[in-house]
């Protein structure tokens, strides 16, 4: 390396002779939780969600006890919902199935059927109570809207009308994640925002783009 002095030229030795400290970012350990996938039958679980999932768990980066409960309108057992969501992860996750990390991450695999009828979310709840009480995932609810826009308001609706949107205080947190399209304009976007109000606090809403997510 040269460095100017004056009107010449110095050669200065400049060779790094050890290598620096690694840098290592300790994440806060997240709490423990239960996330509910509503749709969970669809593409966007089996091509996105539960491989996203997998590779989290792949890298240590999800809770201990960490728990997904699939839910749709099939009738599955969590058997079937595990190898179904085994066989997507191997499809489409971009890291290969690793034997036992994958017993693991299965272990907190759910599955309950709802429908939109007075009780047709009696099974998630069921799930979510036995979640909590084998699992320790503490009352912590994350509601994954895996569902066609047309649905986000019913659904949010129901889960005001079934006791399951609000928080209460002493008991854990409850979510709940949208993806985009949010209303087809700025009109029909203020009335599905007004109606997801009437279930959640606007702290509680996630509202995902996933495309900002992409390289352009």
């Amino acid at each position: 390396m040269a460095a100017e002095t004056g009107d010449t030229f110095q050669t200065v030795d400049a060779t790094v002779t050890e290598e620096p400290a690694a840098f290592t970012v300790r994440l806060p350990e997240p709490p423990p939780a239960t996330l509910v996938i509503f749709g969970a039958t669809g593409d966007l679980t089996k091509r996105k969600l539960v491989p996203a999932l997998y590779a989290l768990a792949v890298d240590g980066l999800l809770p201990e006890h960490f728990t997904v409960i699939g839910a749709a309108r099939s009738e599955l057992t969590d058997d079937q919902f595990r190898a179904a969501m085994r066989d997507a992860v191997t499809r489409f996750a971009r890291l290969r199935l690793d034997e036992e990390v994958w017993s693991r991450f299965a272990e907190g695999l759910r599955y309950a059927s709802f429908s939109d009828r007075d009780g047709g979310l009696d099974g998630v709840k069921r799930a979510l109570e036995i979640a909590d009480r084998e699992r320790g995932t503490a009352g912590n609810r994350i509601y994954y809207f895996a569902i066609p826009p047309s649905g986000f308001a019913q659904l949010a609706e129901r889960l005001r009308h079934e006791g399951m949107s609000r928080e209460e205080e002493g008991g854990g947190f409850h979510r709940m994640v949208v993806e985009k399209p949010f209303g087809r304009d700025f009109a029909t976007a203020r009335e599905l925002n007004s109606a997801l109000h009437s279930a959640f606090e606007e702290p509680q809403i996630f509202r995902i783009d996933h495309y900002l997510g992409k390289e352009t």
